[in-house]
């Protein structure tokens, strides 16, 4: 160990006790900068939060099977990107845009 002049013994620092040959670079890669992206699956919480809905209208939603989810044993998981295509689907009546189109078709057969 190195010595002071004073006879006390130094430490070393980490660098010291390494030689360049040993040091070995981190396996994984500096992502301090690397924005992190909204996880892919949602709980139903964070799903009702997203929607501003109540999470009981939510579970009603689940069990009738209404609302684009995945059952994992217990859990109910929601994917983020699939439920935001999914209530944009509605128009400000609450219905969706296809049944507009349905709706349209059969007023047309009833005019001939």
């Amino acid at each position: 160990m190195p010595r002071l002049d004073s006879g006390k013994v130094r430490e070393h620092s980490c660098a010291e006790r390494q030689s360049p040959e040993r040091v070995v670079a981190s396996p994984l890669p500096n992502l301090r900068h690397m924005t992190h992206p909204e996880p892919a699956w949602m709980t139903i919480q964070e799903a009702a939060d997203l929607l501003r809905v109540r999470l009981s209208w939510l579970y009603e939603r689940t069990r009738t099977n209404t609302v684009p989810h995945v059952k994992l044993g217990k859990y109910l998981r929601f994917d983020r990107a699939e439920l935001l295509a999914w209530a944009n689907g509605f128009r400000r009546d609450g219905r969706r845009w296809e049944s507009r189109g349905a709706s349209a078709r059969a007023a047309l057969r009833t005019d001939r």
